[in-house]
């Protein structure tokens, strides 16, 4: 299936948003529907990183044109923002989320 990334004005073969959230994190889908209308700070982590998402696919792809070392830096970009998501998701579990409880 092809979607129009509007954003950036690029073309791309992916899935929609919603299917991310349920391949990377599928046991906090609940939570990221909720986190994403109730939390303003993991609603900006959580489209930037389907921002970025987007954006390296279309660099993969040659839709838009970068070097090796560009879309490798936007990868690192997007892991940490994976793994700020994972953080805010796991602290909302417990009382602190350092300990687990």
């Amino acid at each position: 299936m092809i979607y129009l990334n509007t954003l950036r004005g690029g073309i791309s073969q992916s899935a929609p948003a919603l299917s991310w959230r349920t391949l990377m994190f599928p046991e906090y889908r609940e939570k990221i529907t909720r986190l994403k209308a109730e939390d303003p700070h993991f609603a900006k982590l959580f489209h930037s990183h389907n921002d970025l998402d987007q954006e390296i696919k279309n660099m993969e792809a040659g839709i838009t044109p970068a070097s090796h070392d560009t879309i490798e830096a936007l990868k690192k970009q997007k892991l940490q923002l994976k793994d700020d998501l994972y953080e805010i998701l796991r602290k909302k579990e417990g009382c602190c989320g350092g300990c687990g409880g």
